[in-house]
């Protein structure tokens, strides 16, 4: 009989069969004000002994999900991977609608052990913004072409025509701009999940990255995790609620689904083409229940792609929003850009 490597079997399943992503913990809908805890349940994706255990809201700690200070995980203990172990989860939401977090379990090396991704709803009045004043937080680089915000309020920038992702502090009122990591070509979208990953699509080079966050930030030399192959020139990218990963796969004409594996994209993850009939897709989002948002630039529409129980399904309905939208011009700038770049 033939044997099969792990990563051959992944291969294989991704080759083979439509795979549903993961939807992380509910904690449910709970009033402002109010509290309820939930117990998660943490896989290890790689041996060793616990060193941290961090409870995030889009990274930050002390917000709307906190350590209720009881489960089984046991800091200083070791774990194999594939073992499991619960940290009970306390969700007091400060906001109404939905809000985002994860459980992070660390080694006494600040490398990821396990992840494992949570959010609840907030009941109560929505705030109303009325007209004011705009305020320009910084002006240092050109060409923004993607932002994206944490739970801290640090606000995360992927501009065109530079290499490096940028993040400017929330902390002395917006005064900092640091470089985040560097090495990319032409960055086109960014993303933050639940547990400040922050989440890049590079339309030069065809890749979709993760810039992994421990304890909720970003370290100051990151493991950077390219996420998947196959795209060719991605214009836009999502996360969700339990941490799969939405691509508008443009040059493909596809919107694509990188799926999380126990709350982390493994090195081989299986990717799901979503629906079809899409003509360079530019951007992508996705809400609390896990329906996919399109701007589908070439056929001039928005579109929806509806889930079934917070998750994709393998045939998916796929709903044209409205009309009225003309074909948008960042597919031929970004064309003109990269020609530019490289022969002027």
């Amino acid at each position: 009989m033939k044997s099969f490597s792990a990563a051959s079997l992944l291969i294989l399943i991704a080759n083979c069969q439509f795979l549903l992503g993961q939807t992380g913990t509910n904690l449910g809908s709970v009033n402002i004000g109010s509290s309820a805890t939930v117990t998660v349940t943490a896989v290890f994706q790689q041996a060793g002994t616990l060193g941290t255990i961090a409870v995030l809201t889009k990274g930050a700690t002390g917000l709307d999900f906190t350590n209720a200070g009881t489960g089984t995980c046991a800091v200083s203990t070791p774990y194999a991977a594939g073992a499991s172990c619960t940290v009970n989860v306390t969700f007091t939401p400060k906001a109404s609608g939905t809000r985002y977090g994860a459980v992070t379990l660390t080694d006494g090396s600040s490398t990821v052990l396990a992840t494992s991704y949570v959010y609840g709803t907030g009941n109560g009045p929505q705030i109303v913004f009325t007209s004011g004043p705009l305020s320009t937080i910084s002006t240092i680089l050109s060409s923004p072409d993607g932002v994206a915000v944490d739970g801290n309020g640090n606000v995360y920038v992927a501009y065109q025509d530079r290499t490096i992702v940028y993040e400017i502090l929330a902390a002395g009122g917006y005064s900092t701009t640091v470089e985040v990591a560097s090495g990319f070509t032409w960055l086109s979208s960014i993303a933050v999940d639940g547990s400040g990953n922050v989440f890049v699509s590079d339309y030069q080079l065809n890749a979709v990255y993760e810039i992994v966050a421990v304890g909720g930030s970003i370290p100051a030399t990151p493991v950077i995790k390219t996420l998947g192959s196959g795209f060719l020139q991605p214009s836009g990218v999502a996360v969700d609620k339990g941490g799969n990963v939405y691509v508008a796969d443009t040059g493909n004409n596809a919107v694509k689904e990188i799926l999380a594996v126990n709350g982390i994209i493994p090195p081989l993850p299986v990717i799901n083409t979503l629906g079809s009939g899409f003509n360079l897709p530019g951007d992508v989002a996705v809400d609390a229940s896990g329906d996919v948002f399109v701007a589908d630039e070439n056929n001039n529409a928005v579109k929806e792609i509806v889930a079934v129980g917070g998750v994709i399904p393998a045939t998916p309905v796929i709903n044209t929003l409205g009309s009225g939208f003309s074909y948008l011009w960042c597919r031929v700038g970004r064309e003109w850009e990269r020609l530019r770049r490289r022969y002027f």
